[in-house]
């Protein structure tokens, strides 16, 4: 009896000290979590401050397609951001990542700010504040409300094989290994580019200028304007001038640097170019993408009702890409296994890949990049639109297909079982609640794509809201 009344007592204290650590450890959570004030600095918040919206870029790169001595392959380049000030004040903040720039006077500033008119303040203070990935501009007096300021960067960067913002890809043709520099600045890699303002409502015009090497070719948003070959820093280069982009938002630009060769038709008064490596266009493995690009463009301008507002499409194949495809104004870029098609071993399934997200990207180039999201919360709303009205497009180019069909199984069905999962998440959020560029990143999923919940949201929901409308017109 004693001995178990001991072992009772033991129990029990046991369980007393297990409570108290427990306790303990949940207190000490509760208070690292909630003892803490939010940030007051401006830059510690990953937002843009409402105080400048940009107006427009002039942007020069120069990305070198050989390894330095150091076997490193880099670009160089400047920019100059011209914003207006909205209310005064005495902080200039623009995204930057992973970017060397260049004392621009002799107190050491990384920016050079002039006002179109009167003088500008005083540069105060500047320094790359990397947790939010910002370069900050403290001034001594303020930028003045309603006024024009341009903001002049230099710069380099590591031409890496990341697959984010500037970035080199390598491949084989003939024995030879070749260096493509290419870009993927959606959804938050512009600004390992070049310093902007990184976020998609600040929409600018874009002037862009490419050096590269000679018997190359640059392509980016806008048709190019003007190609000459001249020197600099004491290297043969050729020059690149582009016609200005559309007022757009920095995930929708695109530069790429390489050999290859395209396959042309016209749409109306629209250059339609298909590019890939020279032998994929030698084989024909882009004539089914040409083909298809033309009844969509048209089908998308009778759907929405406005004509195609850009003066081309340029459409290219790339050896390394990350997502898919991605809808660069002017400029889409795809994985080569979903722009390219080979009649001799692809097959029908990647005949109907092909077609069905060509029409998903130029999608996009109304619904996406002519009308745009505020933030990345409502992603669904953009991507499930296009995922929709992929198979009306798509149904265009292939009548006899059916692929309208198909909606039921590569979307409804596959979301079904990513949305079972434990690791689902809502459809829509909060701005607040999506901050982080990683918190971005992690949107792009069948969910945004492709679900229909409770709500009948996604691709789905489009769907339905399509039905609705075409029913109450019918009554009407």
């Amino acid at each position: 009896m004693v001995l178990c009344c001991g072992g009772k007592r033991v129990w029990v204290m046991l369980a007393t000290m297990a409570l108290v650590c427990v306790s303990t450890i949940v207190g000490l959570w509760v208070y690292q979590l909630t003892s803490f004030p939010p940030p007051t600095n401006k830059w510690d918040h990953y937002r843009l401050p409402d105080t400048l919206v940009p107006e427009r870029y002039d942007v020069a790169l120069w990305p070198r397609l050989d390894p330095d001595a150091d076997g490193l392959y880099i670009f160089t380049g400047h920019s100059t951001v011209r914003f207006r000030c909205l209310r005064d004040t005495n902080l200039i903040l623009l995204h930057c990542k992973q970017l060397k720039l260049s004392t621009m006077d002799s107190d050491g500033h990384l920016v050079k700010l002039t006002a179109l008119r009167g003088t500008p303040p005083a540069i105060r203070k500047t320094w790359l504040h990397e947790p939010t990935q910002y370069l900050v501009v403290q001034l001594n007096g303020v930028v003045k409300a309603g006024q024009d300021y341009d903001l002049h960067t230099e710069f380099s960067g590591e031409l890496s094989d990341d697959l984010e913002g500037l970035y080199r890809s390598e491949y084989t043709e003939d024995g030879v290994t070749k260096v493509v520099a290419t870009s993927q600045m959606h959804p938050t890699h512009a600004r390992k580019t070049f310093p902007c303002f990184d976020e998609p409502a600040m929409k600018a015009v874009f002037h862009i200028t490419v050096l590269h090497k000679p018997g190359t070719l640059a392509l980016s948003n806008g048709m190019e304007i003007a190609i000459e070959d001249t020197t600099v820093e004491g290297q043969a280069v050729t020059k690149t001038t582009f016609e200005p982009t559309k007022k757009m938002s920095t995930y929708l630009l695109a530069l790429v640097v390489s050999d290859f060769d395209h396959l042309a038709s016209l749409a109306g008064n629209t250059s339609i170019r298909i590019w890939a490596r020279k032998n994929a266009i030698i084989q024909g493995h882009g004539s089914y993408a040409l083909n298809v690009t033309v009844p969509v463009l048209k089908f998308f301008e009778d759907y929405y009702n406005i004509s195609y507002p850009l003066s081309k499409s340029d459409q290219i194949a790339l050896p390394d890409f990350y997502f898919g495809a991605m809808e660069n104004w002017g400029l889409v870029t795809y994985r080569e296994a979903n722009l390219l098609y080979d009649p001799d071993v692809s097959s029908n399934r990647n005949k109907e890949t092909t077609a069905t997200i060509i029409a998903h990207e130029l999608a996009h180039m109304w619904f996406g990049n002519l009308v745009t999201l505020k933030w990345w919360n409502e992603v669904w709303l953009n991507e499930g639109f296009a995922s929709y009205v992929s198979y009306l497009g798509a149904n265009r180019a292939e009548p006899t297909w059916n692929v309208k069909d198909l909606i039921v199984l590569d979307d409804v069905h596959r979301v079904f079982a990513v949305d079972a999962l434990a690791s689902s998440h809502p459809l829509s959020s909060k701005e607040e609640e999506i901050q982080r560029p990683e918190q971005i990143s992690e949107l792009f999923d069948a969910i945004s794509y492709s679900k229909r919940g409770p709500q009948s949201c996604g691709c789905c929901l489009t769907s339905s809201l399509s039905l609705c409308s075409s029913r109450v017109s019918k009554h009407i």
